[in-house]
């Protein structure tokens, strides 16, 4: 860069320069000098003289005219800067040498309708404009020119110096390379033949790229070539190029978009194979369509009723490219469709645009989930499903990317499609089902729904394996237990989530202790619902029958289990458990559940004595269960001899140790309980 900064080169060119003036000072100055002697010599000499330096001038002037002559000249370069300076370009057409093409200024404002802003121009960008524009002006190669032009279809979408290439008049020579793909048969009527297919749609291509951004239309005298390349069948992908071609000159006609959107559709069932750049191109013509689309209201919501379906199968079909290309572009297309325009110019960038990709993607399928008759989705929905389960995972993971309306928008959508069973775990990855109830947590359920959550969840704890689907399934359910209505308990305990539940414990107690140590108070508070609502609610026929199915299930071998293994925490115990078997026993003492229980609690007190704290909380279970079944054994002979005796009767006994006349501590968190007012 310093090189060029300093004009090195320029100077290391002016050596010879300054030697070939030398050299001809030196023989003007033999030719003065012989003039006063010799004149027949002069002469000679200057024949001699005058004919070196008309060769040596036509050397310099000649690579000037002729850009591929041998005979260059270090001067010759500057002189050709100075005569074109970017605006004359040098091509062979129709068997001719070559030809100067002059730029119409009156064109160029028509090409940029749109006010130019300040484009950052990156200089690699600037180097390969520079290299395209040189290669035009220097080459008179007709294969070297078409190759050129046809080579600018495969800049990116962010290409920055895009406007240094339309102000050398490419665009112009890309129409004249698209022609020359023709033969004009005017013989009989005026027909034109494809000759270049391939050629063709690359130069469509190249167009598109050159007037992306602008309001350019196709030229109207190679609008028949065009539909002639659009009706290839044996070239699908030319065929799709030239109706994007179509769809961008004709932004004042939906049917254009429709065609698009028919290749998209074909594309998808497989009636018509498409390469994946191809499609990209499609999408990528449908959204630069839609930010100069100018139609009525209806026109504009039967064509989003069309193009939200289609786009949900492409997402289904290439779903496999999670990081493509495609995938961006589908997901931009269906959120302009749902949610509206957006600055195209700031989705050049394909980094950018899978960097807003997972934004973008929420924003639009919330929007389907959140009305999809408006989309008519129909059965496509669970595909929308899908992807929002995608989308859980970065939601999850990078939360700070996303806004708290946007993620609350996301838990609303997945909890519905829970709830409708378009999410389970044999439809969606287990992981992406364990990332959708992280999501979940913590957040509000309407009362309305909690029933059909709770069966959602509980479907999942049995039909799933996977540790974290458990666990999170696991926390859900709790608060959704405490101190739930009886609808919520009854779809609980109707869809087999007592064994579900203790299945968890079980495979904790194996894999994972936090799965174990859920499940437990999950289970605990179910008993305190149930317990609840049986005093609340005991003339409703429901209430019995939860506590039986408590009864019923292996739980109480499963709490036997745990405490003859040691596995049941002291915190468990005390925190929880405690208040919770004492009003279990209080609505069912006569249960055979207890005497067993009871033994071997006992049983665990005398293995484990040299646990601090155990000892003595084990044996205030045991002594207020077995005064419990005393005071009952009581009440049943009292029952028998005619006496009367109420359960409040047995409470306020003045035995030395009240059974059942307790409450919690105003210290919740340190698992103790006060029994008549001793700790």
């Amino acid at each position: 860069m310093q090189l060029v900064s300093w004009h090195v080169l320029a100077l290391i060119n002016a050596l010879p320069l300054l030697l070939h003036v030398a050299l001809l000072l030196f023989f003007a100055g033999i030719v003065v000098l012989l003039w006063s002697v010799n004149r027949a010599t002069t002469l000679a000499t200057l024949l001699i003289v005058a004919c070196a330096y008309i060769f040596y001038f036509g050397s310099i002037f000649l690579p000037v005219i002729y850009p591929d002559c041998p005979y260059q000249h270090p001067i010759s370069e500057h002189i050709r800067k100075r005569l074109n300076i970017y605006r004359s370009l040098f091509i062979a057409t129709d068997g001719s040498d070559a030809s100067h093409l002059e730029e119409d200024e009156e064109e160029n404002e028509d090409l940029l309708l749109i006010e130019r802003r300040s484009i950052v121009v990156a200089p690699d960008d600037k180097l390969d404009a520079s290299a395209l524009i040189w290669l035009l002006n220097s080459s008179t190669d007709k294969a070297v020119i078409s190759a050129a032009l046809q080579a600018i279809a495969g800049l990116p979408r962010d290409f920055s110096t895009i406007h240094i290439l339309r102000d050398a008049g490419v665009i112009k020579l890309i129409e004249q390379g698209f022609q020359s793909c023709f033969d004009k048969d005017t013989t009989i009527d005026l027909k034109w033949h494809l000759v270049d297919d391939q050629g063709a749609w690359l130069y469509c291509k190249a167009w598109m790229n050159m007037t992306r951004g602008t309001r350019k239309q196709w030229p109207l005298h190679l609008l028949d070539p065009l539909w002639k390349l659009q009706d290839l069948k044996d070239h699908p992908d030319g065929a799709a190029i030239a109706s994007c071609a179509v769809a961008l000159s004709s932004v004042d006609s939906h049917l254009a978009q429709w065609e698009l959107l028919a290749y998209l559709s074909r594309y998808v069932s497989g009636q018509v194979q498409l390469s994946h750049c191809t499609v990209t191109w499609i999408l990528d013509s449908m959204i630069d369509g839609l930010a100069q689309w100018v139609m009525p209201t209806a026109v504009i919501e039967k064509t989003t009723i069309r193009a939200v379906p289609v786009l949900l199968r492409l997402l289904k079909h290439i779903e496999d490219l999670p990081t493509s290309s495609m995938r961006s572009a589908a997901g931009l297309a269906l959120y302009i469709f749902t949610c509206g325009s957006v600055n195209i110019s700031e989705y050049r960038s394909e980094e950018r645009r899978r960097n807003t990709h997972s934004t973008v993607m929420l924003k639009a399928l919330t929007t389907i989930v959140s009305a999809p008759e408006q989309f008519a989705v129909g059965e496509f929905l669970n595909i929308a499903a899908k992807e929002l389960c995608r989308l859980a995972s970065p939601m999850v993971t990078q939360s700070h990317r996303f806004s708290t309306d946007l993620k609350e928008a996301a838990r609303a959508s997945l909890l519905s499609l829970l709830i409708s069973e378009r999410i389970a775990p044999d439809i969606v990855p287990d992981t992406s089902f364990a990332d959708v109830l992280h999501l979940l947590n913590q957040s509000r359920v309407p009362q309305s729904h909690r029933p059909a959550f709770v069966k959602v969840l509980v479907k999942a704890l049995l039909a799933c394996t996977h540790q974290d689907v458990a666990s999170w399934s696991v926390r859900l359910l709790r608060p959704l237990l405490t101190e739930c209505s009886l609808d919520v308990a009854q779809a609980f305990t109707a869809n087999s989530g007592i064994h579900a539940v203790l299945r968890a414990a079980k495979i904790g107690d194996i894999d994972n202790r936090r799965l174990q140590v859920d499940s437990w108070r999950c289970f605990c508070v179910l008993v305190d619902s149930s317990i609840l609502l049986y005093h609340t609610q005991d003339s409703e026929p429901g209430t019995g029958r939860i506590v039986d199915e408590i009864f019923r299930s292996d739980f109480f071998e499963t709490v036997c289990a745990a405490t003859t293994n040691r596995k049941w925490w002291l915190f468990e115990v005390s925190g929880h458990w405690l208040i919770t078997f004492v009003n279990l026993c209080k609505i069912r003492p006569h249960e055979r559940a207890w005497t067993k229980l009871i033994n071997v609690i006992r049983d665990t007190n005398e293995k484990g004595k040299e646990h601090e704290g155990m000892s003595e909380i084990l044996y205030q279970l045991e002594n207020i269960l077995y005064k419990g079944a005393e005071h009952l054994s009581g009440k049943v002979e009292k029952s028998a001899l005619g006496e009367s005796t109420t359960d409040d009767e047995i409470d306020t006994r003045s035995d030395a140790t009240p059974i059942l006349a307790f409450r919690r501590s105003d210290d919740k968190t340190s698992g103790w309980f006060e029994i008549d007012g001793q700790n």
